[in-house]
């Protein structure tokens, strides 16, 4: 499947078969992991593969959202050894890569939060004292991505996310295709986000892009940024961009948005 018609498709699965993991299923997903973990590490990230027993029967009534567990036949742990805002928006950065890869050999997934359970139940389930707040569910789905799903009948318009020089000028359609950005931008705003909130909004200024994140009631979601950024990266591949996130340079404007990162075109 194209990225694009993945990202417009895409849906979390929270129904699967809950059929065990055959070896080699195990042995599929394991050599994601270790191709993954290879990038990943430098951030102090890790991912760690667990069948879903062993997962889903400690964490029920506690992970989820208002403590609803997703139970799956599999689960991924994203670990990070030394919290920051660079191991969260990494973090999220690689599951994504891990997720498309799922796809591609027929997995449906979804994100499940941890962070109302405790850290010595996680301790003890996970066993590592690594910070443990996210971990991805897997498995085949019940029911399989259906095209033209609602979640996205509501996304931003363009103008809505991308602005021109400052963060008071909306872009137009014609200065994106002007610069050839306009067919990344189109599909980008399908990146998943919590809640479907949408915070990221990018600024075009001096050839390149900034990339700054809203604040929702005191909570700036850095695992949207990593998610976005991921998107963007692979959006401008297609079109044979070169782009990488620089996230050590100061924002070429002052906001009141968190500034996360620079890219190029």
């Amino acid at each position: 499947m194209k990225l694009s018609e993945f990202m417009e498709n895409r849906k979390s699965a929270r129904e699967y078969r809950l059929k065990n993991l055959s070896n080699k299923d195990l042995k599929k997903v394991n050599e994601i992991l270790k191709e993954v973990n290879e990038k990943a590490n430098r951030y102090n990230i890790n991912y760690q593969l667990f069948e879903g027993e062993n997962i889903y029967k400690p964490l029920r009534g506690e992970g989820g959202y208002s403590g609803v567990m997703i139970e799956a036949p599999g689960y991924i742990s994203l670990s990070m050894k030394e919290p920051n805002d660079e191991s969260y928006i990494y973090g999220a950065y690689y599951l994504e890569d891990i997720i498309g890869k799922l796809s591609e050999i027929g997995y449906g997934t979804c994100w499940v939060s941890l962070f109302s359970v405790s850290d010595e139940l996680k301790k003890d389930v996970f066993g590592t004292k690594d910070k443990i707040d996210f971990i991805l569910a897997f498995g085949i789905p019940v029911n399989y991505i259906l095209k033209g799903d609602s979640q996205y009948s509501n996304r931003l318009g363009l103008e809505d996310f991308i602005y021109i020089n400052d963060l008071d000028t909306p872009v137009d359609v014609e200065t994106l295709q002007n610069y050839g950005l306009d067919e990344i931008f189109y599909y980008l705003r399908n990146a998943p986000s919590a809640f479907n909130k949408q915070p990221w909004r990018f600024l075009i200024k001096d050839g390149k892009i900034d990339l700054f994140i809203k604040d929702y009631q005191g909570n700036v979601n850095l695992t949207d940024s990593g998610i976005v950024m991921y998107y963007y990266e692979k959006l401008a591949e297609i079109d044979g961009i070169n782009a990488s996130w620089d996230l050590n340079v100061d924002p070429c404007v002052e906001t009141d948005m968190k500034f996360i990162g620079r890219t190029n075109f």
